[in-house]
This record gives C-alpha cells, structure tokens and sequence, in this order.
C-alpha cells in the first residue's frame, strides 16, 4: 500500500529535473518527544511522580546532496537527549524510590522531496534510522514493594523507518534556515515487562530549528540515475524458524520478591515468529552484476505465556523472551530484463547476524536445547544468503523493488535456539 508521503515522493520525482547538483551541511537544536511512551507503558503507575522530564534538549547534524530541483538524499544524525523519570511508592511503613532514563542516537539516511514557493520550501522525509537506546531503572526498594526491586538497564542497537515534515527558508543563495520534524517509528518496544498486555511499541520525534550551509550548484557529471552508486530503502515481513520456547514452559523460576528459586512450574507458550524488518542499502551497478552492502533489523521476535499460563510465587510475569536480530552483510547479484523496465536479480551473500536473546525472569526454557540462566544471551554468527529481487523501473532514477531474501543461520541454542529468517520485503533504489 503506497503511503501519501511515497507518493509525494514519486510525483515530484516525475517532475522536469535541473542539471544542477548541490551539496549541503547543516545543524539544528529543539526538542525530542518521547511522552507517547508512557508510565503506564512502563508499568509505573502507581509511582508518585518527583521528576518527569519527556521532552530534552536534542541536537540534529546533517549533510546532504539536492539531487536537482525537487529531491535530495540525506545523511543525518539525532541526539534526542535523555529522558528522566523519578519517583517513589509507599506502603506498609515502607519506601521505595526509582530513578528512570532512557537515551536514543542514531543515524538516518532519508530522501527528502520538496517545491520551492519563492524563498520557502516545504519537503517530506521518508528514511531509516540506525538507532542506538539505552534505557536504566536505578531502585532503592528495602522493603521489596516493587514486584521487579532490581535494578534495570538494556541497550537496543535496531534499524527503525523515520518519516517527517519540515520548511526552509531561503536568506541567501548559500544560507537557509531550516523548521524540522522527524518521527522515530516504534522507538521505544517493550514486550518483557507487558506480558499480558502484548507488546508496547511507542514512537518518539524530534523538532529542530537550524542552520544549512550550501557549498553552491555544480553540473550533473551525469544525467540523474546514470550514476553506478545507488541507495535502497525497504521494509517488509519476517519470520524466524528458531524454536524460541517449544511450545511450552516446564522448569524453575527465579522468584524477584523473595531471592529464592520456586518449585517447577509449568504453562502453555505462545510463539510470535514474525516480525518486521527493515533495510539501509549501498549498491554499485558494474553492467548486469550489482553489488550491495547493507544493514538491517531482521525482527523482534517473541514468546510468552499464554494470558497468565504460567505463575509462581506470586510472581505472574514468569514468561516472557524476545530475540532481536540484526544483520551486517554483502551480496552480488545478476540482472535480467525479460521486459524493458522489468528487472528479475538472483543473489548471493555472507551476512554478520547478531541475535540478542533477552529472558526475563531468568528462565530456563525446556525443549530448546540449553540450559543458559541469563537475562541477555547475545550471540554472532556468518550466515549464507540468497535471494531474488523482482524490480520496475518507475523513473531513470527510481526503482521499485519487491524480493526476498533467506539467511540460513542465526541464534545459538545456549538460549532461545537456533534458526533461519526469511524476509519479503518491499522497497525502493534511487540513483544518485
């Protein structure tokens, strides 16, 4: 389904183009926002608010090339600052306080389609972010009143779709002062401590206002999309054959509340073994053979007790893992044209997949092979890739693109077990 900012994209893609190229820097500072993430998204909701602080300072730094009137590629990196929540709970002569933040950067790479009206010119984003999060819960609970009284920290390394609206304002032919507004897609993704809500996925934005700097138009070397470099942006389906719980749950459980491991318990699990993913692309065209570099976020993937399937000591949120896979890789492909503007690319590849496995409550989970007792098993393997890639040629630059890809290793059975991923993914090359 094509969004409305895809097909902005496109309509101003099909507009007569200049032969003039334009390189830019720029930098702005405003505001994050990550209030759509909210206590009760973090199960906080009896905590008596000291300290709430959604909104921080952030910063944004960008350099960027106008590909020619209407269009330019983007490479951007946001601070969103960090946010701090802090409070305290009572109860039973006791209490018990939290001091929570959460901090996210990354780097995005966008396409920016824009008109010009004058001295002004509002533009569309439409990217992907490579994120880096890191989220911490320092407690000072003597009298155990929280059910979780540890203290919490995770860092989360994924490939998120970023979408925005922005204006710029012509001052000179060099200086522009730049209004933008970007929206980080699921930033902040909670499944661990919603075990029987399901999954929490809550976006986050950032708002500058700032600066670019235009080094001045220069020739084309080439007509747009003649060039052999070119970006892919795509996002699609996944799914994991790892066993992940098998099915079911029979083993200890470490009780948070009282230190002591319970006697067996058992319950019924439910698998989620799809998930979306999300790919940054870098190819070079040699002819037929097209070479890619890529980073992806192959999914979240999921297991959990089956609506309250699995208790003990009191403690309701005994089940609960998720598998986070990301992948590093490169791979050569050979174009065929049955038809003019139809493309059907067979390829192949070496991948870097890295899993990390987070069990909560520390688990053992039968059936998957491994015995680990650990909230966070992270592990790193070379996996072969193949693929098939069907595309249409919308523009001389723009491609649309439909394929899948296979990586035949990833996991480890230390943990959540090993498996393939498959994705069908759907998405765009643009030719600079």
């Amino acid at each position: 389904m094509r969004t409305p900012t895809t097909c902005a994209l496109l309509a101003l893609a099909c507009l007569p183009l200049s032969g003039l190229a334009q390189t830019y820097v720029g930098i702005g500072a405003g505001k994050a926002d990550y209030s759509d993430f909210t206590l009760r998204d973090m199960e906080w909701d009896s905590l008596n608010v000291t300290q709430q602080k959604d909104k921080p300072t952030a910063v944004g730094l960008y350099v960027g090339e106008r590909l020619n009137d209407y269009l330019a590629v983007e490479l951007g990196y946001m601070n969103l600052g960090t946010r701090k929540i802090s409070g305290y709970v009572t109860g039973g002569g006791s209490t018990a306080s939290v001091d929570g933040k959460t901090r996210l950067e990354g780097l995005g790479l966008s396409v920016l389609g824009s008109y010009r009206i004058g001295s002004f010119a509002p533009y569309v984003r439409l990217g992907l972010m490579y994120g880096h999060q890191d989220r911490k819960a320092n407690k000072n609970d003597p009298g155990l009143l929280f059910q979780n009284p540890n203290n919490e920290s995770s860092t989360t390394d994924v490939v998120r779709p970023i979408y925005g609206l922005g204006l710029e304002y012509q001052v000179t032919e060099a200086v522009a002062v730049r209004l933008d507004h970007t929206v980080i897609h699921h930033a902040s993704v909670d499944t661990i401590n919603n075990i029987d809500n399901g999954t929490i996925r809550r976006d986050a934005s950032i708002t500058t206002l700032g600066l670019l700097y235009s080094f001045g138009a220069k020739p084309n070397q080439t007509d747009w999309g003649s060039s052999k470099w070119s970006m892919g942006l795509a996002g699609g389906w996944s799914k994991t054959s790892a066993r992940m719980s098998g099915g079911g749950y029979n083993g200890n459980v470490w009780n948070l509340q009282t230190h002591t491991v319970n006697a067996q318990v058992a319950g019924g699990m439910s698998d989620d073994k799809t998930d979306t993913a999300y790919r940054l692309s870098l190819f070079r065209n040699e002819g037929s053979i097209e070479y890619e570099v890529y980073l992806a976020t192959l999914g979240e993937f999921q297991s959990r007790s089956a609506n309250d399937g699995i208790t003990g000591g009191g403690n309701a949120l005994t089940g609960a893992t998720t598998r986070t896979a990301n992948a590093l890789g490169a791979n050569v492909g050979y174009r065929f044209e049955p038809i003019k503007s139809l493309t059907i690319q067979p390829k192949l590849g070496l991948a870097a997949v890295h899993t990390r496995d987070e069990i909560y409550n520390s688990l053992d989970f039968a059936g998957v092979g491994g015995s680990a007792q650990s909230s966070v098993v992270k592990k790193m393997v070379l996996s072969p890739t193949a693929g098939l890639v069907i595309g249409y040629q919308l523009t001389k630059a723009i491609e649309a693109r439909l394929g899948y890809e296979h990586y035949f290793l990833s996991g480890s059975d230390a943990a959540l077990g090993k498996g393939n991923i498959g994705m069908v993914m759907a998405g765009v090359r643009v030719g600079l």
